[in-house]
């Protein structure tokens, strides 16, 4: 599926209007810290199938190199934050509940779509 997933898909996901765009609104604000180790990883790339999750696309059949990427550094707690709760950050913290980490949803640092 990662290389052809026009193969393993039979329609194109439309759920969503276009948000958090490369090309748009996706900037991290200037007062955020960053430094040169930082990681970031990327999601909602397939045209085929949406994913909510920082780990996987929707069906789970196209991961993201996020979970490898935590058990290489020896990371074994998450703290989860974003937009949006009821969707991305909760799909998030269910995988990574599934994949063994401890998972804490930071409650400030997150907003769901109907609030």
């Amino acid at each position: 599926c990662k290389e052809t997933p026009e193969e393993c898909f039979e329609t194109t996901q439309a759920m969503w209007t276009n948000h958090c765009l490369q090309d748009g609104d996706s900037d991290f604000p200037a007062t955020l810290t960053t430094k040169e180790t930082d990681i970031i990883v990327q999601k909602g790339f397939g045209t085929f199938v949406d994913a909510y999750s920082a780990f996987a696309d929707n069906t789970k059949r196209l991961k993201s190199d996020l979970d490898s990427t935590l058990k290489s550094l020896g990371v074994d707690t998450l703290f989860v934050v974003g937009i949006a709760t009821d969707y991305c950050v909760y799909y998030s913290a269910l995988d990574a509940l599934e994949l063994g980490y401890t998972v804490k949803v930071v409650k400030d640092a997150t907003r769901g779509i109907a609030e």
